[in-house]
């Protein structure tokens, strides 16, 4: 193979790693707003009146 096929391969290869990671992390910005949501009640919680969303897993 030559230099220029081997350049090519690198290119396509780093797009396709930047395109899954592009990917990721659209999909993991619409949850944003619900995990800020999660960590502000687990930051303020009250403990002397327990929350039954403390008790559920997600």
């Amino acid at each position: 193979m030559d230099s220029l096929t081997i350049i090519r391969i690198i290119v396509t290869v780093v797009s396709f790693l930047c395109f899954l990671a592009w990917i990721a992390w659209f999909l993991n910005k619409d949850n944003k707003s619900k995990y800020d949501q999660y960590a502000k009640d687990l930051i303020d919680d009250n403990d002397t009146t327990p929350n039954p969303s403390d008790a559920v897993v997600k």
